[in-house]
């Protein structure tokens, strides 16, 4: 019969528990030993520690998961958020169009929930890494206060302990104004984020608390209207040369890495999707610094520092 310790120790490697302290001689892991976990890496069995007199035992063993960042069934769960996103879209737009096809994708991009699905990705990869759904916020309690304004909604909160570990955002845009849309992104994320991070500065969030990571995440329409190059109004100064002969989609990839260079956020994505491959999940990255792993990687490893610091 296994002891309670082993079970400790096997549900460190299937992911069900993050660390455990248990009786040495409970237990058939020796310190320096490691617990397997198929496909998924291997879990020291770290250090002994005497305890207390009294503890259940002197001498015990901790068990915890390595530092790697669990990502496993990302690429599955990412082709799902997209298929989301494009039937979410469509659904919408049958029940408003009211026989305006234009009218009804309008009104669909602005009704909410198509984005669901990254929340569902992200969160997944959050409680991977040893958070709980219950430290995850997507649907209420998104408010954080700013410094220039009372307080801003998110589209997701990462909060364990009163600690704010993250805040993402989850942006889409599908034709056919893509022009009007993308001022308003732009300056929606540059004011976003210069608003918390003096939030954050003026002690908004708690004075000793670790540094929160920023996320954005951009899905953009990918077809003739958002790939093709537009002319930019220069009446009295010149626009810096890199936005000329720009498309929308090339000026979105510009914005996001402009965004984290400039430390704005943390990390950003940006995918494109066509409305005939969509619907399958079908997507691409145009920008290899901007891919969905990376996002991933990073949030999922903000848990996991913050989590081992513990």
């Amino acid at each position: 019969m296994e002891t309670a310790a082993a079970e400790m120790i096997r549900a460190i490697g299937q992911g069900r528990q993050r660390r455990a302290v248990v009786p040495l001689d409970c237990s058939r892991a020796p310190p320096g030993s490691s617990v397997a976990r198929p496909g998924r890496g291997t879990f020291e069995v770290r250090g002994v520690r005497w305890l207390p007199q009294g503890t259940g035992g002197p001498l015990r063993v901790v068990a915890s998961r390595g530092m790697g960042v669990d990502l496993s069934g990302w690429e599955q769960l990412a082709r799902d958020a997209v298929a989301h996103y494009w039937s979410t879209l469509d659904a919408q737009a049958a029940r408003q169009n009211g026989g305006d096809a234009d009218r009804g994708r309008r009104a669909a991009v602005t009704g909410g929930k198509q984005m669901d699905g990254f929340c569902r990705l992200v969160s997944g990869i959050l409680v991977n890494n040893g958070l709980t759904d219950a430290d995850i916020y997507v649907s209420a309690r998104l408010e954080l206060p700013g410094y220039f304004r009372p307080t801003k909604q998110w589209d997701m909160l990462v909060v364990h302990d009163k600690t704010l570990l993250a805040a993402i955002e989850f942006k889409s845009q599908r034709g056919p104004s893509f022009g009007n849309n993308f001022n308003n992104r732009t300056e929606e994320a540059v004011g976003t984020s210069h608003d918390l991070w003096v939030a954050y500065r003026e002690g908004a969030f708690g004075k000793t608390h670790p540094r929160p990571w920023l996320g954005w995440v951009m899905l953009l329409e990918e077809c003739a209207r958002s790939l093709a190059p537009v002319g930019v109004a220069e009446p009295h100064f010149p626009v810096f040369p890199e936005f000329r002969g720009t498309s929308y989609a090339d000026r979105y990839e510009l914005l996001l890495r402009r965004l984290v260079r400039e430390k704005l956020f943390d990390a950003a994505a940006f995918l494109l999707s066509k409305e005939n491959e969509g619907p399958h999940g079908g997507y691409r990255e145009p920008a290899s610094d901007l891919g969905m792993r990376g996002f991933l990687a990073g949030s999922g490893g903000q848990v996991a520092t913050y989590l081992a610091a513990r």
